[in-house]
Order: C-alpha cells, then structure tokens, then sequence
C-alpha cells in the first residue's frame, strides 16, 4: 500500500520527501525500490511512498545535483546532496522526532512517551511480540548494570 497515513500531508513525512531521500541515500547507494523500502521501514509501516512520488523526484534531485545516478541505476549523495542533508538535520534537529537529545533524562522522557504510545496500540502489536521482547531484554541489560 503506498501513502502516507494518520493524516501525513503530500509533501512528506518530517520535513519532506526530499529529506527524506537524502537520509535514505545517505547510508549508501540505493535505487528507487530500496528508497521505497528503506522509508517505509524507518517510518514503521506508517508511509510507504509511491512510485510515482519517488521517481519524478529522483529525477529532479538530479537536475538539482543533490544525487548522482550510477551505472547500476543506484542513486548516490553528491557533495551538494550532503550539504544539503547536513544543512536540513541541523534546522530539525531543534524540533520534534528530529530534536537531540542531551540528556539521560530527555532520552528516558522521549522512551516513556513511545512506551506509552506502545501500550495504546494494544492487540495491534500483536506481530511485534519478538521486537518487544527484544526491547524488553535490552531494558533488562541497563538495569543489570545498575546494580
């Protein structure tokens, strides 16, 4: 299924499909398919991209000479393509799901919250269990250390 849900607007989720593509380039070459992929999952599911999106996009990214299309049909980051990234995570990186965090204590406010977030879905997570438990073990290692 492709579009965004939960009332995500056209240009994209936290700040535009256009950052997010730099973000997906950024960890290495990847063609039109993998980008799809690789927002759908760093979104959890919630926006999965259409190909008519991410084409027509791609396409301008290059005229713009923010991305280079490789032989293999793999899109890379031109030195351009990562000053321009840099220059976007450090206007979001003051606000929202992109903000820093600098503390031990904002990171265990920021965990509650998506703690809580968890809980309201309920049975929906159903498929998750082993994520879950997953998280359950890594929570059970920071208490260990505690001790």
């Amino acid at each position: 299924m492709y579009g965004m849900r939960r009332g995500m607007r056209h240009h994209g989720m936290f700040g535009g499909l256009r950052t997010m593509i730099l973000s997906m380039v950024s960890s290495g070459p990847k063609n039109g398919a993998e980008i799809i992929n690789s927002i759908d999952t760093a979104t959890m599911g919630w926006w999965r991209p259409s190909p008519g999106s991410i084409y027509p996009m791609l396409s301008s990214m290059v005229e713009d000479g923010l991305l280079q299309k490789n032989s293999d049909g793999r899109y890379s980051l031109t030195e351009k393509g990562q000053a321009e990234l840099a220059a976007r995570r450090s206007i979001m990186g003051s606000f929202g799901p992109f903000k820093k965090l600098n503390s031990p204590e904002e990171v265990i406010s920021e965990i509650r919250s998506d703690l809580e977030f968890l809980m309201d879905l309920g049975d929906s997570l159903k498929d998750r269990k082993k994520d879950i438990e997953d998280l359950t073990e890594m929570m059970k290692k920071i208490l260990s250390r505690l001790e």
